[in-house]
């Protein structure tokens, strides 16, 4: 293989002492960037929100790697919700190494080790990618800095999954070794180092992975016009290895988002998504010191997207880019070594040329003309006269010249007489990222200024890849524009440096070089400042309600109230997570990116009123509740908290800790299962017995799990229970047990919340088991529930869809469907209201906005069993209910999640909770 002579050099022995100068010099930096909170690691924290979240899951991950590796995304929030860990990020990629420090129960430690290392290898693995590709060192440093410390970074230094992007230099280097040396080694790393992203976010992780493909193929096409590319079968060979190393680390973590996903509907609609706007190219982040990044904050500073790199890295990019662009339409570079190419690459035409010269030329002038558009707009007092030239210059769509400038790069290196010098292949490569990248961060639609100028290119993978329909900032596209940016600086400052040096002699170039580093140095510090940074105090040890927690049996369920203290959800239920970290106790609490709609249902009620009570007991399967009395203010110990120690028929008082009271919560047997199966005489003499499976969502050691089985009017019998799944077999009754209609009616009740099995093939050598799945036949009404893939397909239109079941029956009897355009409620209502007391309504809504409920819509539901109310915003509501039921008994499901529900025997069954649904077809309270 052909390699450049610094290509070469860096690979020498002898440079294993630079690497560890720039680890040194990262190191250093990092302590400055992020003072004070090393000072204190283990008790200081950026802040109580996103921080927080991620620290529990650091937390989390190393509890369960050690405990219970297999149930690694059951995580304790969000209970009885599965896979919780599922709703946001995983993080495991951080989390394995700092997991002795969460075992030995330093949650906050751990998490600031992350982010001190996050700078340092970021830093490390930029310089290291970029001096191999640029075959300067000093370039590379300057590159690591722009991209350890840039803006961006700290309006996220919340978001741990965005800081730790440091896996993404080391792929590419990874990329550019091995086509530089065809070794597997290489390639085996690459796909092992991208693994490693992912694993430590998801989010970057899948913005990435484009850029690797493209970044692959680039050099892939430049080595080959060179006659540099490994052979066929061996690249192929190699190429697999990767995707097979990277396929082990991303499918197993990938599959549990999956499941949530089909299950709850997470994702987000195109109008959901948010992207960057060309003012965030010119705002830094609000930490930073510098007067002028100060000005530029509070004139353009947006939420998250602020891309601004500083003056010196604009003025570097551009000096190097007038330098450099000249030798790469040349197809030379600064101090580049002869290429052999292969002799089969015909000479290119004098007029090819000029027409590549011209259409280079065109793109880099649409590109400006596109900006200055933009910028021209934002400014006041503008004269009329440029308003038609504003407009031209913004409906030239990014797209366009990003598609001449891909086409073009492809036509040089394949046309070409002879190929582009490696660096200047990385220099054109660069490029085309950095334009993809910016793009991209726009979202699925391009927006300055307050202009739409129509569809962006990640619309294409919002529609045709489902994992890019659950990102929400899809404007983080623009920490890539961010690297990319920051390795053309360092090929700028590798030219600027090579111009100087040819054009000065040996004692000027000494003398200048010295003096050029301190003040370049100087400058970036200057610019970049953003120490001392914000900082909390946070111990999570000293919760002394969640250190009796700790002696609790495992398997007790809690919750926190109230909910939202100080008015602030997010805030609040972090804190009751950092807590958890020292018991991880089943905690109905928390805080996601994703939030299931059992919570939303909960949050909608008054705290520690009936409503809320009614609705923890009837939903959630709770141990304990704790009541911080502080957070209620000075009417807690005089009002409040003697109606809850008056409340013996819920709640009974365990433990005082200090303005802490812990109740333990008295579900009525209702709450849990209650229902009958009726059979024939002529099905009970053909079978021996009834099988069918259970087990209980969650209880307490303390408590006796226990479903009572009974045939008539026999006194029942006591199964025990457990938390896995257990198969139960009730024989047939002998003849005196069957009613005067010859027929026999099985029923269970248990105080629990039971999960049912969809059972497979019958139980019994014999063939002679009845299957009963207590779930699909649940109070015995014959409407088949669980999910159906046809019902999916018509929700994908937006309005309101009902069915109306028989009750003895599973025909559909009548449907209707109201269309969100030209929604009338009276059709609605009045065909609520004629629904007959002996049938069932099945309901589901989908609307792109949300639908806010008429008090008389709400009346209607409400008659069905209903929980919902006059004045609530409703996007996706699913019900199954009956009309003469009490409000709040019949089956519904709110929130993000799909509302899909079976009528019928045929379509898709899955396992569906008895808690949405046990109480379909209850009579109604007296």
């Amino acid at each position: 293989m052909l390699r450049d002579r610094e290509l070469r050099d860096v690979r020498k022995p002898g440079n294993h002492g630079h690497v560890l100068l720039i680890g040194l010099l990262f190191f250093l930096l990092s302590l400055l960037f992020t003072y004070p909170i090393w000072t204190r690691p283990a008790s200081m924290l950026n802040e109580v929100r996103d921080t927080a979240l991620n620290t529990w899951i650091l937390a989390w991950d190393a509890h369960a790697i050690l405990n219970k590796p297999l149930e690694l995304f059951n995580a304790n929030i969000f209970f009885p919700q599965q896979r919780t860990l599922a709703f946001s990020e995983n993080l495991l990629g951080s989390a394995i190494p700092v997991a002795p420090l969460n075992w030995w129960g330093e949650p906050v430690l751990a998490y600031n080790v992350v982010l001190f290392a996050s700078f340092v290898l970021s830093g490390m693995a930029t310089a290291l990618w970029v001096r191999v590709i640029s075959g300067s060192l000093f370039g590379g440093l300057v590159a690591g800095f722009i991209w350890a410390f840039a803006p961006v970074k700290f309006d996220h230094l919340a978001h741990l999954q965005l800081l730790t992007g440091q896996w993404i230099p080391f792929t590419l280097l990874a990329i550019a070794l091995y086509f530089d040396s065809g070794q597997r080694r290489y390639a085996v790393a690459a796909g092992g180092l991208f693994g490693l992203q992912y694993l430590s976010g998801i989010y970057l992780g899948l913005m990435f992975l484009p850029f690797v493909l493209i970044y692959t193929g680039l050099l892939l096409v430049h080595h080959r016009a060179a006659g540099q590319v490994v052979a066929g079968r061996r690249l192929v060979g190699d190429a697999a290895v990767a995707v097979v190393v990277a396929a082990v680390l991303v499918v197993p973590i990938s599959l549990p988002y999956m499941w949530v996903n089909e299950a709850e509907g997470f994702e987000r609609g195109l109008r959901d998504v948010g992207g960057a706007q060309l003012q965030a190219y010119v705002s830094p982040s609000l930490l930073n010191k510098a007067p002028h990044m100060r000005l530029l904050a509070a004139a353009y500073y947006r939420s998250e997207s602020n891309f601004f790199p500083g003056v010196l890295p604009w003025l570097l990019f551009i000096a190097g880019a007038v330098v450099l662009l000249p030798a790469l339409v040349g197809q030379r570079w600064p101090g580049a070594a002869a290429v052999r190419v292969d002799a089969t690459v015909g000479p290119r035409k004098g007029r090819e040329l000029w027409v590549l010269r011209a259409s280079i030329a065109a793109s880099v002038l649409f590109g400006l003309l596109h900006v200055a558009g933009f910028l021209v707009a934002g400014w006041a007092g503008r004269p009329p006269v440029v308003e038609p030239l504003i407009a031209l210059c913004q409906t030239i769509h990014p797209s366009l010249w990003l598609g001449v400038a891909a086409t073009l790069a492809m036509w040089l290196w394949l046309r070409s007489r002879r190929a582009l010098p490696t660096r200047a292949a990385h220099y054109a490569i660069l490029g085309l990222m950095l334009l993809i990248s910016y793009l991209l961060a726009f979202g699925p639609g391009v927006v300055g200024s307050g202009t739409d100028l129509g569809v962006g290119p990640f619309r294409v993978l919002h529609e045709l890849v489902q994992p890019y329909r659950s990102m929400r900032a899809v404007g983080r596209f623009g920490l890539f524009w961010m690297l990319f940016f920051a390795a053309m600086v360092g090929f700028s400052v590798a030219a600027v440096r090579q111009l100087a040096r040819t054009r000065l002699a040996a004692v000027g170039w000494r003398r200048v070089r010295v003096a050029a580093v301190a003040l370049l140095a100087a400058t970036l510090l200057f610019e970049y400042r953003v120490w001392p940074l914000p900082a909390v105090g946070v111990s999570p040890s000293e919760s002394e309600v969640d250190v009796w927690l700790a002696e609790q049996p495992k398997h007790t369920s809690i919750v926190h109230t109230p909910l939202a203290p100080g008015g602030d959800v997010i805030r609040g239920n972090v804190r009751y997570m950092l807590g958890s970290t020292l018991h991880f106790l089943p905690l109905v609490n928390g805080y996601s990116g994703f939030v299931p709609s059992s919570w939303l249902a909960l949050l909608r009620t008054r705290d520690l009123g009936d409503e809320f009570l009614d609705t923890l007991r009837r939903r959630f399967p709770v141990d304990y509740l704790i009541v911080h009395g502080s957070e209620y203010g000075d009417d807690f110990d005089r009002v409040l908290s003697r109606q809850l120690l008056a409340d013996r028929r819920r709640l009974s008082l365990v433990k005082r800790l200090g303005d802490v009271l812990v109740f333990e919560v008295r579900r009525d047997l209702d709450s849990g299962l209650d229902m009958s199966r009726r059979f024939t005489g002529s099905q009970l003499r053909a079978a021996s017995g009834v099988v069918f499976q259970a087990r209980v969502a969650a209880t307490s050691t303390a408590r006796r799990p226990v479903l009572k089985v009974a045939w008539g009017g026999a006194p029942p019998e006591d199964l025990e229970l457990g938390l896995d799944w257990r198969r139960f077999e009730v024989p047939v009754p002998e003849a005196g047990a069957f009613d005067p209609d010859g027929t026999a009616t099985l029923s269970l009740n248990s105080g629990y919340v039971l999960d049912a099995s969809v059972p497979g093939p019958e139980i019994g050598s014999s063939g002679r088991h009845l299957g009963v799945d207590l779930l699909i036949d649940a109070q015995g009404i014959g409407v088949l529930l669980a999910i159906n893939d046809a019902w999916r397909d018509a929700m994908n239109n937006f309005g309101i869809q009902v069915y109306n079941l028989g009750r003895r029956g599973d025909r559909i009897r009548y449907q209707a469907m109201f269309p969100a355009d030209g929604f009338q409620q009276g059709e609605l209502i009045a065909f609520l209201d004629s629904v007959p007391e002996t049938d069932v309504v099945a309901l589901g809504i989908r609307y792109p906005e949300g639908l806010r409920v008429s008090p008389p819509v709400a009346a209607a539901l409400r008659r069905l069993g209903a929980s919902l109310r006059a004045g609530e915003t409703v996007r996706r509501y699913a019900l199954i209910g009956a009309p003469g039921l009490t409000p709040g008994t019949a089956a519904e499901h709110v929130g993000h999640g799909r509302a899909d529900v079976l009528v019928g025997e045929a379509g898709h069954r899955r396992q569906v909770s008895l808690r949405h649904i046990r109480l379909i077809g209850r009579k109604p309270r007296e």
